[in-house]
């Protein structure tokens, strides 16, 4: 096995086949409740580290790697990866660990994915936490992002590492610690091993006649239904999804509440933990039973 972690990482790392698919994941802590964190491209389970770290010592912190990242299987092709595949491999994750009570925090890719499970499985979620992610059916993409990640060339940048280093550089406001950087960078340190990074960009529906409009306008209709507690946290210096967005999501759900955080990139929990994790805290007091 590929060693990623820095030395004295302490979260233990758990595996569980799904689909043919190993998962790996970090299961820490107990509680009534269990966070269950989803994380996006081109991060991994790591990302919620802080948040474990915090938040173990009263609830089940659970955060997945999804296929492709991570420590987890990474089929070598990019038409191994759809949109419906993910949700249905985190959805069957849910299920084997039978977990209940679940509150939700999703982040970037995380976010559709755990909001398809979520709609599937509304009596196992109590609570949902949303940062910086796509928050329609129908994404409108920066002409740069485009060009780059959906045009001619895009196989070619995503699949080099040229997608995962502009993410990192481009994507925080502060810089990021080499040896945090290394976790991300090697998971996915080969073109056979960045067919999930590859993969992403070209699930996000442009308009309506891409094929996966249809199942997000499922998705994101069905959960503006649901009266679940809800907090939405977006940064201030996302280049692709802005405070905005954020709070006009926050306003189409049934019961949210939408705060900014200040001084933050795309990958805020990087950026801003400490601010993210006093708002969840708060968040959590509302609804523990």
């Amino acid at each position: 096995m590929v060693q990623l972690y820095p030395t004295g990482f302490s979260l233990k790392s758990n595996f569980l086949e799904i689909d043919g698919i190993r998962i790996h994941y970090f299961d820490e802590g107990e509680g009534e409740l269990t966070l269950l964190m989803i994380h996006g491209n081109p991060t991994s389970a790591y990302l919620y580290r802080n948040f474990i770290e915090k938040f173990s010592n009263k609830f089940r912190c659970i955060a997945i790697d999804l296929m492709g990242f991570g420590l987890s299987d990474k089929p070598p092709s990019i038409q191994d990866y759809t949109f419906e595949r993910h949700i249905d491999i985190v959805e069957k994750f849910v299920m084997s660990l039978d977990l209940q009570k679940i509150v939700l925090v999703v982040q970037d890719w995380g976010g559709p994915i755990g909001f398809g499970v979520l709609v599937r499985q509304i009596p196992r979620f109590v609570g949902l936490v949303v940062m910086n992610t796509l928050t329609s059916p129908i994404v409108k993409l920066p002409l740069r992002f485009r060009l780059l990640f959906t045009g001619i060339m895009a196989n070619r940048l995503l699949l080099n590492g040229y997608f995962q280093k502009l993410a990192f550089s481009k994507g925080m406001v502060g810089r990021l610690a080499n040896e945090d950087l290394q976790v991300y960078m090697k998971a996915n340190d080969k073109p056979e091993k960045r067919a999930g990074v590859a993969a992403f960009p070209k699930m996000i529906p442009t308009a309506k006649s891409h094929p996966n409009h249809h199942l997000f306008l499922q998705i994101y209709s069905k959960l503006e239904s649901i009266d679940i507690p809800t907090l939405v946290l977006f940064s201030d210096k996302d280049l692709v999804f802005k405070l905005k967005d954020g709070e006009n999501f926050a306003k189409r759900l049934a019961r949210a509440e939408f705060y900014p955080i200040r001084n933050a990139g795309h990958f805020l929990q990087e950026d801003n933990p400490e601010e993210i994790i006093k708002h969840i805290s708060h968040f959590l007091v509302k609804i523990t039973p």
